[in-house]
């Protein structure tokens, strides 16, 4: 099993999480979620990541999801100290979090999951017109 962590800007993180409870109701798997806020720096979000990953069991990959890459929840990541297997994908939505919610028992690899999380994500981005009827 895989464990999820997702690391965001602010409560958005949060709102994920419920939305996923709302879609599965108590069969979601724990997921852990960290905010930054203003004032957080990659000095002080560092050790609340690191707090997190030391209490998912060592044998268990973890897949972190954050809201941007290049922003300090992002940036952070890359300075993670821990000798498990660990993935990062940037750019979280739902359709990344319903698959990654769904399928976390069904992998072992975590990088393999991963890609697998980002190609259902890609598929739930969309365009499409509203066909108005001229009035």
């Amino acid at each position: 099993m895989i464990s999820i962590l997702i690391v965001t800007h602010f409560s958005l993180g949060d709102s994920y999480r419920q939305i996923m409870k709302h879609f599965f109701g108590d069969s979601v798997p724990e997921t852990f979620v960290i905010g930054s806020n203003t004032l957080d720096t990659q000095d002080s979000l560092l050790p609340k990541i690191q707090q997190v990953i030391e209490r998912i069991p060592e044998d268990q990959p973890i897949l972190i999801l954050t809201d941007i890459f290049g922003a300090t929840p992002c940036n952070v990541l890359n300075y993670i100290e821990a000798s498990r297997s660990i993935s990062v994908i940037a750019g979280i939505n739902i359709c990344m979090l319903v698959k990654a919610v769904q399928d976390a028992n069904k992998y072992d690899d975590v990088a393999e999951f991963a890609q697998e999380v980002v190609k259902t994500a890609k598929k739930g981005i969309i365009t499409y017109s509203l066909n108005k009827s001229p009035t």
